[in-house]
């Protein structure tokens, strides 16, 4: 099964054939397809496209050309669509300095907006980009938070390897096929096989052979036929590839796995199996296992799911963001969860590392404030040559002076916050409890998870 992850199925030039051509994709091996929002119109019809028929998902977004015909609420409209049933990702949203249509500055607060959205649902963006990359590149390499794929890759190598290094996709459509589009086939060839994806972008760009005609989906075989050629592996291959790929980035079809467990009085929330730290005594990576629930993702919950997996427990007075991941790495899926459920009257609490400000940039307790009302965090040491021995933080040296900060700053802003130690050889915890009172923290011995 292929999937066209980028086509525009609602377009005006489908109308007199929509069924036809969704029938015909079928019959090509074309089994799922992703029709892209470009403006509020347009997500409205993909995401009717979705709730009608199988194997259709959609995207919503304003892509360039619809921030010059931007209303005021679109934004919130578009937000509202995101969560609706079908939905998989924001897009397509960028930058076009092509045809000029709308201001940069127009198309740059537009994307920008765009980007917030999809941080704060939790949900991958599909990134248009035209003769604008590096001033689209460096908004993005300030977005920590976003996953997604650059559509139609138009860049040169330079630009590759600033996309592929945030953990960006990319995809390419009819015009991999093209004889001039040389340069994109070596980049292709060479490129990580786990980050490509596959497109067509109906009606447009349809490849060699069909130039000139309306491209749709049931044309994808001939763009991975195209790709099984540079990869030198057999079509057969290059679909199952490409499709693998797609699943993971959309989670077409595929359960994320357990996003909310119970844990005596409290339900937790598992938002990501990703760490920014390797603690000795952390069973992340081999077991990751509490009261027999297996809290290993298979991929990350948007919004939506968080919700749907929330909705089955009225009970617990408290949530808990935690899980066998860092959940501050998804700062703005927090923020968003946690707002709705302090609306509802539920008490909010965050386990984490406290070395999110050094992930995002930024100070983040401020953001926190009146959403969350307790926070507790992993000190585990007084000592930075011990936190590095025994945690392993990515950021090295400059972690355990930031998880300090981060303390402070969490007493300033959160009503409770607590500075926890493990129970564990080399870990002085009385150490651990002065330093935790001096940073106007509570202190809790955490006993060691078998």
């Amino acid at each position: 099964m292929l999937v066209d992850t980028h086509c525009h199925l609602d377009d005006k030039s489908f109308d007199a054939d929509r069924v036809e051509v969704i029938e015909r994709a079928r019959a090509a091996g074309v089994g799922l397809m992703i029709n892209i929002g470009g403006t509020l119109a347009g997500s409205r019809r993909g995401v009717e496209l979705a709730a009608a028929e199988q194997g259709i998902y959609a995207t919503v977004g304003i892509d360039p050309f619809g921030a010059r015909e931007r209303q005021t609420g679109d934004i919130e409209a578009v937000g509202a669509l995101a969560e609706k049933e079908g939905v998989v990702g924001i897009g397509e949203i960028g930058l076009d300095y092509h045809h000029r249509h709308t201001s940069a500055e127009d198309q740059a607060e537009v994307l920008m907006e765009m980007l917030e959205l999809a941080v704060a649902q939790g949900l991958p963006v599909s990134l248009h980009c035209r003769e604008a990359h590096s001033e689209m590149l460096s908004i993005l390499e300030g977005a920590r938070e976003l996953s997604g794929v650059m559509h139609c890759f138009s860049g040169d190598e330079a630009d590759l390897a600033r996309v592929l290094g945030m953990g960006l996709y990319i995809s390419a459509g009819g015009p991999l096929s093209y004889s001039r589009s040389r340069s994109l086939r070596s980049m292709v060839k060479e490129m990580p096989r786990d980050k490509f994806l596959l497109e067509t972008d109906s009606p447009y760009l349809p490849p060699q052979g069909h130039r000139g005609e309306r491209n749709e989906p049931a044309y994808l075989p001939l763009v991975s036929e195209t790709l099984a050629g540079e990869w030198d592996i057999s079509r057969q291959e290059a679909d199952e590839l490409t499709t693998r790929n797609a699943r993971r980035l959309f989670g077409l079809g595929e359960a994320p796995g357990t996003v909310a467990y119970r844990t005596k009085e409290s339900v937790y929330v598992n938002l990501t199996n990703r760490c920014t730290s390797r603690c000795v005594f952390c069973h992340r990576e081999e077991a990751p296992v509490i009261n027999g629930q297996d809290l290993r993702l298979r991929r990350e919950p948007c919004a939506r799911e968080v919700r749907e997996a929330l909705r089955e427990d009225r009970e617990s007075e408290e949530v808990v963001f935690c899980g066998y991941g860092e959940p501050l790495l998804r700062l703005g899926l927090v923020k968003t969860i946690a707002g709705e459920l302090k609306q509802a009257g539920r008490r909010i609490r965050v386990n984490t590392n406290g070395l999110a400000e050094l992930y995002h940039g930024r100070a983040v307790t401020p953001e926190l404030k009146g959403l969350v009302d307790e926070i507790s965090i992993s000190l585990n040491s007084a000592d930075a040559g011990q936190y590095s021995k025994l945690c392993r933080p990515q950021e090295g040296e400059r972690a355990f002076p930031a998880l300090v900060d981060f303390i402070k700053g969490a007493a300033k802003n959160i009503p409770v916050v607590t500075a926890t130690a493990v129970e564990y050889p080399g870990v002085d915890t009385e150490a651990c409890a002065r330093l935790a009172k001096e940073l106007g923290a509570e202190f809790r011995v955490r006993k060691l998870v078998e």
